[in-house]
């Protein structure tokens, strides 16, 4: 990239065009990498990246992105791993759009943990649905998302719980209130 970027001035207009999405790309995949480093460390002193913004807009973009309706109690400018957050929710809601029945929301509530439940009108498979799934739950998935939603969870200090009837996942974990400041 670097090398290019040198020689940009004699490039023609295609081949600028191309590598600024090819700086781009680098970029996403090295703010990847950097994120996925903390995700795959065995360390238990690695934490994840907090950033502070507001629980509304973070909620807004997520889910009008994946077309579901929230319901959130009140607005705070909330320190969270938003970016880890991001892949939590959006792990739980495609799994209640492809296994899930009916409505989908989510629902937020601040208190004295943050807690977002993704709620539809569908049954959680029970274990031995799980321990043994059919050949058509497997078909467009790897199955493995709920463990990585578990274990992103527990590097926030927080945790996962399944309801099965209706089927309601749960996130709960500790935020730092930053609306005051």
């Amino acid at each position: 990239v670097d090398i290019f970027r040198h020689q940009f001035d004699d490039m023609d207009e295609t081949l600028q065009d191309t590598f600024w999405r090819l700086v781009s790309d680098y970029q996403r995949l090295s703010q990847l990498t950097e994120n996925s480093k903390t995700y795959l460390s065995t360390s238990t002193s690695d934490k994840l990246l907090y950033q502070t913004a507001s629980l509304e807009e973070w909620l807004t973009y997520c889910c009008e992105k994946n077309n579901v309706r929230y319901q959130l109690n009140q607005d705070k400018q909330l320190s969270l791993p938003y970016y880890w957050l991001t892949i939590c929710l959006e792990n739980l809601v495609k799994n209640a759009q492809q296994h899930g029945a009916g409505a989908i929301t989510v629902h937020v509530q601040v208190s004295q943990t943050l807690t977002i439940k993704v709620q539809d009108e569908g049954q959680f498979p029970s274990y031995w649905q799980r321990l043994f799934p059919s050949k058509a739950a497997h078909s467009n998935n790897m199955g493995i998302g709920l463990d990585i939603v578990k274990h992103l969870m527990r590097m926030a200090n927080g945790k996962l719980i399944i309801l099965r009837n209706p089927t309601r996942c749960i996130l709960e974990l500790p935020y730092e209130d930053h609306s005051a400041d």
